[in-house]
């Protein structure tokens, strides 16, 4: 009996240690998945960032382009109203009224140009961007890799729970079945002697009163290994001795 309530003592300790080695990874883990979460947030803004970026720059790249060729169109229309007045000079004021309102566009478009070129200046280079957004896929990938070395901790962790879990509920059942088999005994030894049932409610009900454990009575201790031993028992040791109690102390 001793054996079996200090081995249970044994494996309850190491499931509480387990236990607890189990919530120290849980927080472990919560600890991971919150320095995480900014560098996610981060990569996401940053990626948001690099969108509108790309997406303004390719508008504007688009607009210069159409600009530049509005810009070519009325060059080229300038220099053919420049070869009509050398041609016609019977059209001169015509053609030079069409030259000054080519110019005045010209000088809209240019204008126009210089404004985009300044705002597309204002945004930070392309490289820059580029740097950030490499730097923070990289914090990403080494916490993702931290956290599943927390998970897979956690994992083996649950295992051995589950282990001395299964472990503790087989030394209870051993230990179920060796107090029922005490109970039987006992039941067997009230039948036999009288007055020993009384003794027993007695020292159960005043078991504060001493100072040490009362074991007995002594018939309910022994457990023999097979019948013959049990029927040697039987024969060699009397029966005061089945129905004495063992007190732990000397007085």
């Amino acid at each position: 009996k001793k054996r079996a309530w200090l081995i249970f003592d044994a494996k309850r300790l190491e499931a509480l240690e387990v236990k607890e080695e189990r919530a120290n990874l849980k927080n472990q883990l919560k600890e991971a998945q919150k320095q995480i979460k900014p560098v996610k947030e981060k990569h996401a803004q940053m990626e948001g960032e690099v969108s509108k970026i790309k997406s303004r720059y390719t508008s504007l790249e688009n607009k210069v382009k159409k600009d530049r060729k509005t810009y070519e169109d009325c060059e080229t229309k300038t220099q053919t109203f420049q070869d009509n007045i050398e041609n016609t000079l019977a059209e001169f004021q015509s053609i030079d009224a069409h030259q000054r309102r080519a110019e005045r566009e010209v000088q809209a478009e240019r204008k126009r140009l210089e404004e985009i070129q300044a705002e597309g200046a204002s945004f930070p280079p392309m490289d820059e961007v580029e740097d950030s957004l490499r730097k923070a896929q990289s914090e990403l990938r080494e916490t993702k890799s931290k956290l599943d070395a927390a998970k897979r901790r956690a994992g083996s962790v649950q295992d051995k729970i589950d282990a001395e879990k299964q472990k503790e509920d087989e030394a209870s059942q051993k230990l179920a079945r060796l107090n029922d088999e005490k109970s039987l005994r006992r039941q067997r030894l009230f039948g036999m002697f009288q007055g020993l049932k009384d003794a027993f409610e007695w020292i159960d009900q005043n078991r504060k009163m001493f100072r040490r454990p009362i074991h007995g009575p002594i018939g309910t201790e022994v457990q023999p290994k097979s019948a013959l031993t049990a029927a040697y028992l039987e024969h060699h040791v009397s029966s005061n001795t089945w129905r004495s109690f063992v007190v732990e102390c000397p007085e």
